[in-house]
This record gives C-alpha cells, structure tokens and sequence, in this order.
C-alpha cells in the first residue's frame, strides 16, 4: 500500500512508512460505503503445520531467505532472515528509505525501492548480499512496489503521479524501455505482481468505479495490458500474490460490511469464492508465497496490541489455516514488507 509522501531520513521515516503500508488499503474508508457486492466469505480450516521451509524447484538450489524492512534504528532498511528467523543480516546502510524489496527469479539479485536519490522513491537493485547497488529509474515522482517478471528481464512498479494518480510501469531489468502497462483516465492501478508464467499481472485499481475510488484486484495481460478480469469486487482490496503454481491470488482486505479485515486466497481466474487466511484486531498486510507455495509470510500488528500502526512482525500461516509462527518478532520489532518467493 502505498499512498506517496516526500521521505527524509530518521524519525520522519519511521512514522511516515507505516502510514505508507497502510494508506493505499485504507484510503476509501473516508468515503461513503457502498452496498457490499463480494462473495460469502468461507472461513479456512486449522492447521499446525510447522514445516520450515525447502526449494521445490530446479532453479533453487538453497532455501530462500525473507526479506523484509526494518525500522530498528529509526530507518528504514532492508535485511533477509532465514525461515525461523535466525541468521538476520541487513543489506542496506543509508539515511533515507530503503523498502519494498523482492526476490529476483534466481535469488541472485534484489529489486526495492529507495529515497536516497533526491528523497524520492526512485527503484534499484542490488546483489543478494546488498553489493552492487544499482540505480534504474530517475524520476521525480514516487516509484515503489517493484516485482521482477519470471524470466529476470524486466520489472515492473507502481508510480504515484500524484497523491492519488498510480500507473504501473514496466521496463527492461537495466532500466531501459520504460512504458506503461495501461493508461486509463482517471484509473488507478498499482501494487503489480506477475504470474508464475509471466503471461499476466495482477494488481489493484478502481477501474470498477472511479468516482468511489475503491480498489479490487484485476489481472490483465502482460504483454499489452488487455483482457482485464475483475477478481474481487469488494472495493477494499490490494497488493496481490500470486501462487507459485499461478491458480491462488492472496490479497489485503481492508474492512467492509460483514467482511473481516485480512489477508484472503483467492482463483486467479475470476471465479470461486474468497477464503479468509488471517484476521485480527489490527492489520494484516503484504502477502508473499513460500517458494513451494504452502505458506504465506506477511507483516501485522497482532503482536503489539493490534491497531498500533509503527509495530510490525512478520508472521507466517498455512493456507488452509490459521497456526501463526513469528520469524521476526524475536529479532526486532518494527518489521514489514516481506519477500519469501518470487511473486
């Protein structure tokens, strides 16, 4: 979620990135509640699963780690940990925002998006080990939320024109042939994410009613952002992941009428009903798959008294319950935006 402000460095960041994972979720509650439109929602079984997680997959040749942003220090800085959370090393070292980091598709390399050039968000990427920092976009509007495509040579990210105007951007992994995914006037999409075979991208938008300004998740085709497929229709939706194998979509929902506020599984083919994953007091937000699709890491605020919006911990769930494990709360407080897979 990712509603722009201008960044700075030390307590600024700090106050100002909680409001940023949360505002573009929140930001219809302002407005008059339409009449609800969404499915039943099916509560999900109980399951204590706590397998740590393995690589089920060729190209992986060792367990990923999470990556995630913390704000120990009063920054923002992007670390990966292992499963458990043991082993936490920070990659980032600079005075202004450092977030939104992701997987590249042979854990090789990182994509985020950072402040530290003009104090924009601008997107870069760096080693796995957080050398080789490199500078792909230069913009003087905000970029974030980048995700790379499933054959590593492009990426694609959310930018914020104005405090409500988001388009997602693809361009080329080295920051060349920059162009639109689609352009619909006075439509918002953002948060993109691509399918495992690259062929669409799921993201959130208002295309559904503009004037309202609610956001659902949509996919449409990669290539030229046509045939577009509603998934959601509760206006409250965001920041899709798609399931390692591309049939599950896992989404944000922030609260509407009978609708729990959470994280939710859905087909990525427009058809079936939501199943609810998580749901507490306070937020539940930033869904990504473990790499062999069993899992869903995600940051909330259940652990610090619920709706306080600075207190993250990464907790994980299996998808077809509600057992909770905390890679992170051990660690530090303060962590969001996690990474596990490709997604």
């Amino acid at each position: 979620m990712q509603r722009t402000m201008q960044l700075s460095g030390g307590r600024r960041s700090l106050i100002t990135l909680g409001t940023v994972l949360v505002a573009g979720l929140l930001a219809a509650c302002d407005s008059t509640t339409p009449t609800p439109t969404s499915p039943t929602v099916r509560q999900a079984k109980v399951n204590a699963d706590i397998t740590l997680p393995g690589c089920n997959f060729d190209t992986c040749t060792s367990p990923p780690r999470i990556l995630f942003t913390n704000l120990k220090d009063g920054n923002a800085e992007i670390y990966s940990m292992n499963a458990d959370g043991t082993s936490p090393k920070r990659l980032t070292f600079n005075a202004n925002v450092d977030n939104f980091a992701s997987w590249s598709p042979d854990y090789t390399k990182i994509v985020f998006a950072s402040t530290r050039i003009n104090g924009v968000f601008n997107i870069f990427t760096m080693n796995a080990d957080g050398s080789n920092v490199q500078q792909l976009t230069n913009s003087g509007v905000a970029n974030t939320g980048p995700r790379w495509s499933p054959d590593g040579t492009k990426i694609a990210f959310h930018r914020t024109w104005d405090k409500r105007r988001y388009t997602i951007q693809i361009m080329n992994a080295d920051g060349s042939n920059l162009h639109s995914l689609r352009d619909l006037p006075n439509v918002d999409d953002g948060q993109p994410a691509w399918s495992p075979d690259g062929t669409r991208i799921a993201f959130k938008s208002n295309a559904a009613d503009p004037a309202y300004g609610g956001y659902d998740i949509w996919t449409v085709r990669a290539a030229d952002g046509g045939d577009p497929v509603r998934l959601t229709t509760t206006l409250r939706a965001g920041e899709p992941a798609y399931s390692p194998t591309g049939t599950k979509i896992a989404f944000t929902q922030g609260s509407f009428a009978s609708l729990p506020r959470g994280i939710y599984l859905t087909s990525a083919f427009g058809s079936g009903t939501p199943t609810l994953i998580t749901t507490s007091a306070g937020y539940d937000v930033s869904p990504t798959f473990r790499p062999d699709g069993k899992r869903i890491a995600y940051a909330s605020t259940r652990m610090w008294g619920g709706m306080t919006p600075a207190k993250w911990s990464i907790l994980t769930v299996n998808l077809d319950g509600k057992f909770l494990s905390m890679p992170s709360a051990s660690i530090f407080i303060d962590n969001m935006s996690p990474s596990w897979g490709v997604h």
